[in-house]
């Protein structure tokens, strides 16, 4: 359900990120290199109009109570296969975090980070609240 909401979604959950302006705790962000670790864990594509977003169908790794999967977006590609690999590629090559601390989408429920180079995002939630 919680990554079909996000496959559904993807990058209108950035767009919603602004409509919560609290937060009980600060989240940091995963490092960069647990982002190349979960590269390789990217399983699944969706195609919408000319490119591919690439998705982990599960939660990757946990840090401090938080559960992250990964989804690069706008991959171009010619096959769900191609789009995968090249996902994967881009995931491994993440050496940017281009936030310290999570953005709360849905007021806290799931958190988003964002890397580079290349379209790069983690989701996480606070485990226990599937």
């Amino acid at each position: 359900m919680f990554l079909a909401f996000i496959r559904k979604s993807g990058l209108a959950l950035s767009l919603l990120a602004a409509t919560c302006t609290y937060a009980e705790t600060a989240v940091r962000c995963p490092s960069a290199s647990s982002i190349q670790q979960a590269a390789q864990q990217i399983d699944k594509a969706v195609k919408f109009s000319n490119v591919y977003s690439v998705y982990t169908s599960a939660d990757v790794f946990t840090e401090n109570k938080i559960a992250w999967s990964v989804y690069v977006t706008s991959v171009a590609a010619n096959s769900h296969e191609e789009a995968i690999a090249k996902g994967k590629k881009t995931a491994q090559n993440a050496t940017i975090k281009q936030q310290e601390y999570a953005t709360e989408i849905t007021c806290g429920e799931l958190l988003s980070c964002t890397y580079g180079p290349g379209a790069i995002v983690a989701y996480g939630h606070h485990l226990g609240m599937r």
